[in-house]
């Protein structure tokens, strides 16, 4: 969560105490309905018991623009999306949308989790943008075990280790079952949130996804 270097909130609890103080009032900037960015701002309304005006743009960039442009107040998105224009001072950071506080690049403090001023987060974090791999079911053993080997040596790899880092990706490595249990509660957390808004037709029930 950031904001314009001009920006009178300083921080996150501020964005929070102005939507509660004025529903609707406070104009958040995310890229369009269904991201993982939209999913996580509508958690923390979810968890403060707050309201705002989602203001969709078509990804992340044209989201922060708006924040800079000053036809919002506050932008969620990605830090590594992020990372220039904290660097360049054009955005101020205000909390981290996860389970742990982060230095990020520009500033000589921590950056806090939103844990902080939400406690109730917690009960829905983490919420991850998953990016992996998928093979037919039908592969045979041996041939998953080729891959999930070479998958695994490919995630400690060197090269992979350093695009983490510049990029500020959390690199999982998860496979198998855990790989499954992941994208199951991603299902059911994603898939609530869709038909809630009126975005999804069928509800998930009718799946037999359970609720988060």
């Amino acid at each position: 969560m950031s904001v314009a270097e001009d920006s009178p909130f300083r921080t996150a609890g501020d964005v929070i105490q102005a939507m509660r103080n004025n529903p609707g009032g406070v104009r958040l900037a995310a890229s369009s309905v269904g991201t993982i960015w939209d999913i996580k701002s509508t958690l923390l309304g979810q968890a403060a018991g707050v309201t705002y005006t989602f203001m969709p743009y078509p990804g992340s960039i044209p989201s922060i623009l708006a924040m800079i442009a000053g036809e919002v107040d506050v932008v969620i998105t990605g830090l590594g999306e992020q990372v220039e224009f904290l660097e360049a001072g054009r955005l101020r950071p205000l909390a981290m949308i996860e389970l742990y506080s982060m230095r990020v690049p520009g500033f000589d403090h921590e950056v806090s989790s939103i844990l902080h001023y939400v406690p109730e987060m917690a009960n829905f974090l983490p919420v991850h943008q998953t990016i992996g791999f998928a093979i037919p079911r039908a592969t045979p053993a041996d041939a998953r075990e080729k891959i999930t080997d070479a998958f695994v040596r490919a995630m400690q790899s060197e090269r992979v280790q350093a695009y983490s880092r510049s990029h500020f990706v959390a690199l999982s490595g998860a496979h198998g079952a855990e790989a499954r249990e992941i994208a199951r509660r991603m299902e059911s957390t994603l898939g609530w949130i869709m038909y809630d808004r009126g975005v999804a037709a069928v509800s998930p029930a009718a799946l037999n996804i359970p609720r988060p």
